[in-house]
């Protein structure tokens, strides 16, 4: 993410926007002090521009398609497997009592 967001040193207009959302993200989170969902989108955000920039270095296309997939992969599949392994189970429900007399 961090490789990400050095690409914004260019002045459009998109990249702009992208390091103003940053900073507004950033500064929520600094004022909650915790993290928030729309920091971890920026990440993710931020880290597929870093995959895509890396992968644009290779010459050929199907390389910059095959680096691009297993990065992304590589970047996807342990968050997505933690948040899998350590998701808590849902409540039992409540004994059931019939008929029971008060």
């Amino acid at each position: 993410a961090l490789a990400g967001l050095a690409a914004l040193v260019r002045a459009r207009w998109a990249e702009l926007a992208l390091a103003a959302a940053v900073a507004g993200a950033i500064g929520v989170d600094l004022r909650a002090a915790a993290v928030g969902p729309a920091t971890i989108g920026l990440a993710a955000l931020l880290a597929g521009l870093a995959i895509g920039r890396l992968a644009a270095m290779i010459r050929l296309a199907s390389g910059q398609a095959i680096t691009g997939a297993t990065i992304g992969a590589l970047a996807l599949v342990p968050p997505a497997w933690t948040a899998l392994a350590h998701r808590t189970p849902a409540p039992a429900p409540a004994p059931h009592i019939g008929q029971a007399s008060r």
